[in-house]
Formats: structure tokens, C-alpha cells, sequence
């Protein structure tokens, strides 16, 4: 953000909207007991449903991107939804492939 002088010698405020590579953790998630892995799952959810977008990312990827166990990254997530942080929808994949698919959401059911 920058403010600069319009015509007429008005102030104006510039909001400038960029891509940023980092995650954006909320003051109140501080003062739960969450680990920095929990912390950083929560981010990267809230991330997703800022943009409008649901979180598909695996345990893998989680733990990947996080440079974590994939145990480590099931107990985070185990953790973060029981205390109602998080919730975890399965679901069949809709064009009849192999398997199913998992959405994370922010908040209980």
C-alpha cells in the first residue's frame, strides 16, 4: 500500500495486490497449545478458503511442504480437528476413478 497525490491534489491510497510465497498465520491461533506444525496446516487452510478455493492437499504434501513425518503431519491434523479447528470431508471421486478424495475446511462440521 502507497499513497500518492491525484489530480486536483487529492491523496489517494494504492492498494497494491501481489502473490506472495508465504503463509499468513492468525494472531489467535498463538495461545492454543498448537504446535508450529499445526500452526502451519492451519494457515495453509485458511489460505485456500481466503482465495475461494478448497484445500486437497495429502498427508504427503503436508508433510513434503512442511519437511515433517507424515505421522507427524496425521497427528497435527487429528489434533486440529478434535479441537474443532479443522474438518475433514472423504469423498468418491465423482468421474468413477480409483479411490477417493479428502477436502480439509476451516471449523467443525
Amino acid at each position: 500500500m502507497y499513497m500518492t497525490v491525484g489530480k486536483e491534489g487529492k491523496a489517494e491510497v494504492i492498494i497494491q495486490m501481489r502473490k506472495t510465497n508465504f503463509l499468513q498465520v492468525d494472531k489467535d491461533s498463538f495461545g492454543q497449545g498448537l504446535t508450529s506444525v499445526e500452526l502451519l496446516i492451519l494457515a495453509q487452510v485458511e489460505e485456500f478458503e481466503r482465495n475461494g478455493q478448497l484445500c486437497y492437499i495429502t498427508n504427503e504434501q503436508f508433510s513434503i511442504m512442511f519437511g515433517e513425518s507424515l505421522s507427524k503431519v496425521k497427528r497435527s491434523l487429528d489434533h486440529l480437528e478434535e479441537l474443532g479447528l479443522i474438518h475433514r470431508e472423504t469423498f468418491s471421486k465423482r468421474d468413477g476413478g480409483k479411490g477417493k478424495m479428502r477436502v480439509i475446511h476451516q471449523g467443525s462440521k
